[in-house]
């Protein structure tokens, strides 16, 4: 009897462990500043990992003194109820922030928003879109003590040339004017499947849409598609992230990892350090396709700029997860366990984004 007990309590206590570590983990304030124009609903889902992150690593506002809030701690688009909304705007100073972070500036449309967009029609813009005056405040608050971080949708339309052109100065790309993204099925059926991209086809090769099964659509800032079906153009590895030796040790985090959501095309400047890329799996007729259009089956995805500024470029929807639970206090061991059973993009936050980050947020703690 006394042994199950012990057994018993030797269990209760591996529970426990993440717990009690949490609870005795010291908080550290950290001042974030996050700005994020596409919440067309509030699950928050392209800043809420990014905030649950820092909460489960003990950072707080340091401007509350407490945990950081997926509803309030933000700049841009805040939905409320009955349709309305307000919009936090980002202060023109903001050089007392330690990480200025850009989760996504698409925005947010009027048939997203007061619609029922389902079939991902185009329709009028209500706010996105970097502006200049945003990229000012950005760049004037920059210094050698902290570190921007902007990831995709910051480049692409809806933003404007100028801010563009200075936001890719200040983190060390070129957007080559191509985005792109995985579909688990390319049929018409699919309600992710926007109807601009199938339409757009069809009016590029004036064919009609016989598309299915999974595979990638890349779109550029004209509206030229490319299809990559899979078992015809996409072999079965579809789209990785492959680090480079040194950050692969840095940052602690794993190989080969797929991506399967949006990300766009990116060129890094010579001064800047491409930390990892995209690995697109093409067959030889996927390859012709690619060189065809003007498209590299390598090409960057994660690139650090450190001169003048600290920064850093997701290019893909690093950030981007709605399967994050409500408590960040008790997960210590979920990184190590069930990774297998993940979904795609919880594979990605496990494996890739939450240590990549916790990395980046030391280096700014110890500067």
């Amino acid at each position: 009897m006394k042994r199950y007990m012990l057994l018993f309590a030797a269990i209760v206590l591996v529970v426990a462990l993440p717990a009690i570590i949490w609870w005795f983990k010291p908080e550290v304030p950290l001042n974030v500043v996050i700005l994020d124009k596409t919440v067309p609903v509030n699950n928050y889902r392209e800043h809420k990992a990014l905030m649950w992150l820092l909460n489960n690593l003990k950072y707080v506002n340091s401007k509350t003194g407490v945990a950081f809030s997926y509803d309030k701690d933000y700049y841009g688009f805040f939905p409320l109820e009955n349709k309305t909304y307000v919009i936090r705007k980002l202060p023109d100073d903001v050089h007392e922030a330690d990480v200025i972070y850009v989760t996504d500036t698409y925005g947010v449309y009027s048939e997203d928003y007061f619609g029922e967009n389902l079939k991902g029609n185009r329709s009028e813009l209500i706010y996105g879109g970097l502006t200049t005056d945003e990229v000012s405040s950005i760049q004037s608050s920059l210094n050698n003590r902290n570190i921007l971080i902007a990831e995709f949708n910051t480049l692409a339309s809806p933003s404007t040339d100028e801010a563009r052109s200075r936001m890719e100065e200040l983190l060390g790309v070129k957007w080559t004017g191509w985005i792109g993204r995985y579909f688990d099925d390319l049929s018409s059926a699919n309600r992710e499947l926007p109807l601009w991209l199938v339409h757009n086809y069809e009016q590029q090769y004036l064919v009609a849409w016989s598309f299915s099964g999974p595979g990638f659509a890349f779109i550029n800032k004209d509206d030229g598609v490319v299809i990559l079906q899979m078992g015809k153009a996409a072999g079965e590895r579809l789209n990785r992230i492959y680090f480079t030796p040194e950050a692969l040790a840095h940052y602690k985090v794993k190989n080969g990892v797929e991506y399967s959501y949006w990300f766009d095309v990116v060129e890094a400047a010579q001064d800047a350090e491409v930390l990892a890329e995209y690995h697109l799996d093409v067959t030889e007729e996927g390859a012709k396709i690619l060189k065809n259009s003007g498209l590299p089956n390598a090409f960057p995805a994660i690139v650090k700029r450190f001169g003048k500024y600290r920064t850093y470029y997701f290019a893909g929807d690093f950030a981007d997860n709605n399967n994050i639970q409500e408590s960040w206090k008790v997960t210590v061991w979920r990184p190590k366990l069930g990774i297998d059973a993940l979904v795609r993009q919880d594979k990605l936050y496990w494996q890739v984004y939450f240590p990549f980050m916790e990395k980046v947020l030391e280096e700014v703690r110890y500067k």
